[in-house]
């Protein structure tokens, strides 16, 4: 079991789900001093590792700016092998595995990620689709 303790910095803990790769709504909302504990159905594994590298850049900047970190838990809709592995371990954005425990303030917090959705080939065989028309690729290894 993995621990995140080092929480003393940041005011405030904000838990949400389901953004789905909308990284750019934490930019519109102007969340400062907090942590950003996005529970499940991320959007991470439906794109290829290098896109996760050039988006990080694009998200630290406001992340920095406004002293905020983001972990990622995972959702049904994720690939399994991110978190497993914490293949997205950047500065202030991580994917984190099951079991881990947040300490924030006088609360611990279990991430505990969801089950694997019964219909992630349909999902995926429709971005798939998709993203040729568009000639890009996703990858997905569930």
């Amino acid at each position: 079991m993995k621990q995140i303790s080092n929480t003393e910095e940041y005011d405030s803990l904000y838990i949400c789900g389901d953004i789905h790769g909308e990284f750019k709504e934490i930019k519109r909302k102007e969340i400062i001093n907090s942590i950003l504990l996005i529970a499940g159905d991320c959007g991470i594994g439906f794109e290829k590792s290098e896109y996760y590298e050039q988006l990080y850049p694009k998200l630290s900047k406001i992340l920095t700016k406004n002293n905020c970190i983001l972990l990622l838990v995972r959702g049904n809709h994720d690939d399994p092998k991110y978190f497993q592995q914490q293949l997205i371990d950047f500065p202030q954005m991580k994917t984190i595995p099951d079991y881990t425990v947040i300490q924030y303030k006088s609360h611990n917090i279990l991430c505990v990620g969801g089950a694997i959705s019964v219909d992630r080939r349909e999902r995926l065989n429709v971005m798939r689709s998709a993203k040729l028309k568009n000639r890009t690729i996703a990858t997905c290894y569930w």
